[in-house]
């Protein structure tokens, strides 16, 4: 009786081990295959992740192929302060300048020369930038001096359009722009207009705004031939108009510039028009003669003492 009490308490003990013995072999097979799918999982994910780190250039590459190529304006000023104007005027931008130091704005930001230029080139004045949108939501660099101008004129990702401002008196006249010179000595002042007009007809040149005032210069191609000219000659000529075909430009209206200053400013313009006129045959008309004595009657009838 004992010896059977015995066999069945052994055969009980037997059945508790390899129960315990299963699940513990169940639980570490668990863990392990969970352990090696998450290794498994970490390899493609960290794998993913070098693919992604690896292609984003060729995207990048690819997205571009599709945009248009950054847009580079030198724009030659008088001073610092002009670039406000300029892009004020001419780009419906208002801007503020954070300092004289050249450098460029933050991205999608309007404060002028707000981050400085490593090592801008003589004669920079400040740099305006119109960033890119793009997809992958990169920005150009707003560290203080981390960026050369070449770095931004490179950077065809972030960068849609680049605004170069330069010294007017630093530059010099830009041997592709070319100076077409017209004298003529037969235009009364009332003609002027009349023949400035047609000669630019003449030659193909449409212009939105015909108005023609005398002594005048066109601030750009939108704009009449409206804006006083600075002191000076041309070829020691007296100016008369200047016409620009293209571009845009402006001047203090002051003694800061001259007509050199003035056509140091193509800023775009492929062919600047000088025109002296003039009337070497005109002859002013002579002042009806009237007889002495009739002259003295008459005033006199007029209480006018001829001493």
């Amino acid at each position: 009786m004992f010896l059977n009490k015995t066999k069945f308490f052994f055969i009980i003990l037997l059945y508790l081990i390899i129960i315990i013995c299963f699940k513990s072999i169940w639980a570490w097979s668990y863990f392990h295959i969970r352990f090696g799918e998450n290794i498994s999982e970490s390899k493609i994910n960290s794998s993913q992740c070098q693919i992604k780190l690896a292609n984003i250039d060729e995207l990048i590459a690819e997205w571009i192929k599709n945009e248009p190529n950054i847009q580079i304006y030198d724009v030659n000023i008088q001073d610092v302060y002009s670039v406000k104007i300029f892009l004020q005027d001419y780009r419906y931008i208002n801007t503020q300048l954070d300092n004289h130091i050249p450098g460029y704005n933050g991205f999608g930001k309007f404060n002028l020369n707000f981050i400085s230029l490593k090592d801008p080139p003589k004669g920079l004045l400040g740099v305006y930038i119109v960033p890119r949108e793009n997809p992958f939501q990169i920005k150009y660099s707003e560290q203080q001096y981390s960026n050369t101008l070449k770095d931004l004129l490179d950077n065809n990702t972030t960068i849609k359009e680049v605004y170069c401002f330069w010294n007017v008196k630093e530059r010099t006249l830009n041997p592709d722009v070319k100076i077409i010179h017209i004298v003529q000595h037969n235009v009364a002042d009332d003609k002027i207009a009349d023949y400035i007009n047609q000669y630019l007809d003449s030659r193909g040149i449409y212009r939105e705004n015909r108005y023609i005032r005398k002594g005048c210069y066109n601030m750009s191609k939108r704009t009449g031939i409206s804006i006083p000219l600075p002191k000076g000659k041309f070829n020691y000529t007296d100016v008369v108009n200047i016409y620009f075909d293209d571009g845009e430009r402006f001047m203090w209206q002051d003694d800061r510039g001259e007509i050199e200053t003035l056509l140091n400013m193509p800023n775009g313009a492929k062919n600047i028009y000088i025109f002296s006129l003039d009337n070497l045959d005109y002859r002013p008309p002579r002042p009806m003669h009237i007889p002495m004595h009739k002259d003295i009657k008459r005033g006199q009838n007029f209480g006018i003492s001829f001493d």
